[in-house]
């Protein structure tokens, strides 16, 4: 009886091994759901109990598909990004990770978001939106603390006066992003620099995976995972009280910018010839809040789920 119990019980392990595991290749290249264990460098795949981080991600004929998640081998979250690297083959040398889109860092013991960058198509770091929209996308996840992530470096506080510049109108730095969203010269801090990739060639495995996850991304939002609405830069206008008319770039996730009084809220009459304000009235377009109205794509209302994010694909940039 005990002899038939101990190899119900081997069955049984046996089977729930197979269950459980994950990591397969598919015509030599990875495919389905996989775990790996990673070293420091996350060049080489390593040994469970000798690993630095471990990741998650899913393969879809060698290629990242949807959001890789990264860890500490402590099991805290290290990193969450798109990928667009590949392909990863079995035996083969492992592919130098690229990114695209928004790349979230973490630090081991908070657990709160310390980095963050926005790569093009190409896995290039785009400066420009990273200090555009980039800083209000990071807000809105529940673990962005902004007074950690100001203590945290210097290029994370040099990142968030750039932020406040170029929302403010700062027409230099506007003039600057729009000629090259990587100048160099952008900043003379080096761990900002360095993070732009100084490779522009790119092999044919990156464009045979740029086409896969072309196929793969949402069509309604391009890939970009927000709202296609609300996410763009919008010029408001306003009056700089007892000063002068004053222009700024603003982005209100899960809000559009009132068409009629241009974000200031109210309607201008004209400036006293002797100085002065201007005559103000409350602009008439009713659901016009201070200058901002409730975005239908993402947050009608007021009362939207995925509010700046696109609704089709909830924010991952990628087709169910």
């Amino acid at each position: 009886m005990k002899l038939v119990q101990i190899v119900m019980l081997l069955i049984l392990l046996s089977q729930t091994s197979c269950k459980e595991a994950k990591n397969q290749y598919v015509n030599g290249r990875k495919d389905g759901d996989w775990i790996e264990y990673l070293n420091a460098d996350w060049s080489e795949e390593v040994p469970k109990e000798s690993c630095v981080y471990y990741r998650i991600v899913s393969y879809k004929n060698g290629f990242p598909v949807g959001l890789v998640k990264d860890y500490y081998k402590s099991g805290s979250p290290q990193s969450e990004e798109y990928l667009i690297s590949g392909p990863y083959l079995e035996n083969g040398i492992r592919p130098k990770d690229k990114s695209h889109g928004l790349t979230k860092r973490f630090d081991e013991k908070s657990n709160l978001i310390s980095e963050w960058m926005y790569y093009d198509e190409k896995g290039e770091s785009d400066i420009k939106i990273l200090i555009s929209t980039g800083y209000k996308e990071i807000e809105l996840d529940k673990r962005f603390n902004k007074e950690y992530f100001l203590n945290y470096s210097k290029t994370t506080k040099l990142l968030n006066d750039l932020f406040i510049k170029y929302n403010a109108g700062d027409e230099e730095l506007i003039n600057r992003m729009n000629k090259s969203a990587g100048d160099e010269n952008l900043t003379d801090d080096d761990s900002v620099n360095n993070n732009i990739d100084e490779n522009n060639n790119y092999s044919n495995q990156a464009n045979e995976n740029l086409q896969l996850n072309s196929q793969n991304r949402c069509s309604y939002c391009s890939g970009s995972g927000k709202c296609k609405s609300c996410s763009k830069i919008f010029r408001v206008h306003y009056w700089n009280s007892n000063s002068h008319w004053t222009d700024r770039n603003e982005t209100r996730p899960g809000q559009l910018m009132c068409d009629v009084c241009h974000g200031a809220g109210v309607l201008y009459g004209n400036v006293p010839i002797n100085g002065g304000n201007p005559l103000e009235k409350k602009c008439y377009v009713s659901n016009c809040i201070n200058g901002w109205i409730y975005c239908r794509e993402c947050n009608y209302d007021g009362r939207g789920n995925n509010i700046g994010y696109c609704n089709k694909c909830k924010g991952s940039g990628f087709s169910n």
